[in-house]
């Protein structure tokens, strides 16, 4: 498995999306998907993205993928030889319990995996 610049890149702002607009989809708030965001990077086809959201840890995230039957055959696909990995965190001041009284703040990270067939 290689890292790629191009899915990386394309990982990062769909990361950076959802994160700025605050919800957590596959498909972006104008219609993208997956491989139109790759192909907006100069990557030629792109053939599967695990996101994930909320999870304390990279352990986390792994087990969470790997316990989801469409995120595990993601992974799991040895045709799959390129990724991109994208991370944004984002905290908003939410309901919730009061710490010296001031709002607790939510601190959530989207994470964005794309793998990719043999170019």
């Amino acid at each position: 498995m290689k890292l790629d610049a191009r899915l990386s890149r394309a990982a990062q702002l769909h990361s950076e999306d959802m994160a700025a607009h605050n919800y957590f989809d596959h498909t972006s708030l104008d219609g993208r998907t997956v491989v139109d965001r790759g192909k907006a990077q100069g990557y030629p086809s792109t053939c599967g993205e695990n996101i994930a959201k909320g999870q304390n840890a990279p352990a986390d995230v792994r087990a969470s993928w790997m316990s989801s039957e469409g995120h595990r055959t993601n992974i799991l696909n040895c045709d799959h030889t390129t990724m991109g990995l994208g991370l944004a965190w984002s905290r908003r001041a939410g309901p919730g319990p009061r710490c010296s009284g001031s709002d607790a703040l939510e601190v959530s990270a989207w994470l964005v995996s794309h793998h990719a067939a043999r170019t």
